[in-house]
């Protein structure tokens, strides 16, 4: 069996001490029904940083005024290997919408996560997080 190499993309948005996640559809054949935080994968020919515009904007109508990378890790999965890239964003505004493979998006403070249905990797980078950190983010 030949794995795949998939770039994957996500946004940390944090609005004060919360965290914006998403409830992926029970129809996805991947993580049916958890949080996770927006993103995707990045398309053929497509530049990480507009992978991640496109992918904030489709799941949750928001714009990206500044990002900057927080993480890079890796997971394999039955036929594919995933190289993600963790961003944090701020948006241009707050005023989400749900989008595509999602069924919902909340805000969450860190405590909170810990009884959310999230994968496990996931779930103990965000409890990691400084909510409050003041990271230096790159104008886009």
């Amino acid at each position: 069996m030949e794995i795949r190499t998939i770039p994957v993309v996500n946004a940390i948005i944090m609005k004060g001490n919360k965290i914006l996640l998403g409830k992926r559809s029970l129809e996805k054949k991947f993580l049916p029904g958890y949080w996770t935080t927006p993103g995707g994968k990045v398309e053929p020919g497509e530049k990480i940083i507009d992978a991640l515009r496109r992918e904030v904007k489709e799941e949750t109508n928001l714009d990206i005024k500044k990002s900057a990378l927080l993480r890079l890790s890796e997971q394999f999965h039955d036929d594919h290997y995933h190289i993600i890239f963790d961003f944090k964003v701020d948006p241009k505004n707050y005023d989400f919408e749900v989008g595509s493979d999602l069924v919902e998006l909340n805000w969450f403070e860190k405590k909170e996560i810990t009884k959310l249905r999230v994968d496990k990797e996931n779930k103990k980078f965000l409890q990691n997080l400084d909510f409050n950190s003041k990271d230096i983010l790159v104008d886009l």
